[in-house]
């Protein structure tokens, strides 16, 4: 993990800490900074804050810390009680999965090392959010108005989301995907689809270097995208008729 990242979580942390004191249970970093894809300038530090409760007082003390650091890149933080976590194990797997693949402990204990997910629970949400991830990039498409700007960050929104899908999908055919970058979460998928992800490849490169696209091929980029996506959407939903494997 990079020094600097690391040292400036280290530092809300400790704020955090201050401003909690003895009701803190844990504050966890997760995501692209301890994964390694953190892309300057567009990835925040994401944080788990767990406490003995979650009232208004604790929030309260909260803002300030927050208010200092989230212009340093820091985002805005998951503040849970700890049971809370147990109890939403099957409405939310692909979250607590997510930040389970990739966590650093800041501060106090490890409230993510024994969590147990159900793979139905997990394909349930895995096919939930394709669908609806699948009729926002329609929506995406009509409100850019066609303007290549738009369509640009559009593609690097939506790519974000669709690799942590791609990934969680992954597990229900319970690959290791735990320090997977996005280019290796889509190379694996491509084996279990069976086709190639170019469109993929390209928008989650063109996120990553912050690149620019030939307006003359945007429209058929985003075609191309399009087909892929639905093809994954597809693939999650045949999941169980395949007998829980791919074949």
């Amino acid at each position: 993990m990079d020094e600097k990242l690391l040292e400036k979580a280290r530092d809300f942390s400790a704020d955090v800490e201050e401003s909690t004191k003895e009701e803190l249970v844990s504050v966890i970093l997760y995501g692209s900074a301890v994964r390694g894809d953190f892309i300057p300038g567009r990835s925040d530090l994401n944080f788990l804050i767990v406490s003995e409760k979650v009232t208004e007082d604790l929030l309260s003390r909260l803002t300030k810390p927050f208010s200092k650091w989230r212009k340093k890149g820091i985002g805005v933080p998951l503040v849970l009680a700890e049971d809370h976590i147990s109890k939403s194990l099957d409405s939310f797997p692909i979250e607590f999965l997510e930040m389970r693949s990739a966590y650093e402990v800041m501060k106090g204990k490890d409230v993510l090392k024994d969590l147990e997910v159900d793979l139905s629970d997990l394909r349930l949400q895995c096919e939930r959010e394709i669908r609806g991830k699948l009729i926002q990039l329609r929506r995406g498409y009509l409100d850019s108005e066609g303007k290549a700007k738009n369509l640009e960050e559009l593609f690097r929104q939506s790519v974000k989301s669709f690799l942590v899908i791609m990934r969680s999908a992954l597990r229900l055919e319970e690959e290791k995907v735990r320090d997977f970058t996005g280019l290796e979460v889509i190379s694996t998928m491509e084996k279990k689809l069976g086709t190639e992800l170019k469109r993929f490849k390209e928008i989650h490169e063109l996120r990553v270097k912050d690149g620019k696209i030939d307006k003359s091929r945007i429209h058929e980029l985003f075609g191309g995208y399009l087909e892929e996506v639905t093809a994954l959407a597809e693939w999650i939903d045949s999941w169980a008729e395949r007998g829980g494997n791919s074949g």
